[in-house]
This record gives structure tokens, sequence and C-alpha cells, in this order.
């Protein structure tokens, strides 16, 4: 399932942070948005160290697996 992860800052871990609905995907033209996150960013909780951190979109990554 393809998704958008995030690396903690903290613990150095890939969790995820949105699902990409695979049905929106066109495969003639794969090209994905990162999710739409507010100006100053967004609030995340690591599910492994449980360390709060700022999320920017530059901080997405696009993952397959």
């Amino acid at each position: 399932m393809p998704k958008w992860v995030i690396y903690c800052s903290e613990c150095n871990r890939p969790a995820t942070y949105a699902e990409v609905d695979s049905a929106s995907i066109d495969l003639a033209d794969p090209t994905f948005r990162k999710p739409i996150l507010p100006g100053e960013g967004d609030t995340w909780d690591c599910p492994f160290c449980m360390k709060e951190s700022r999320v920017r979109e530059c901080d997405l990554t696009y993952s397959y697996s």
C-alpha cells in the first residue's frame, strides 16, 4: 500500500503519516501530491518512542512498501 512516511527525529525510525488511496493512482501519470499541512506544520507523535515533533511537507517521504 503506498503511503507517506516520516522519519522520527529522535529514534530515526520510519512510520506511516498518511496512506495514499490506491484508487486515486493514475498509472499513466503517477504523480502524487503530499498531504496539505498548515503553514507552521502539524504535530505528530512517533508510535515507537512517543516523542512529539513538528511535521512539515519537506519531512514527508513517499513509500510503496
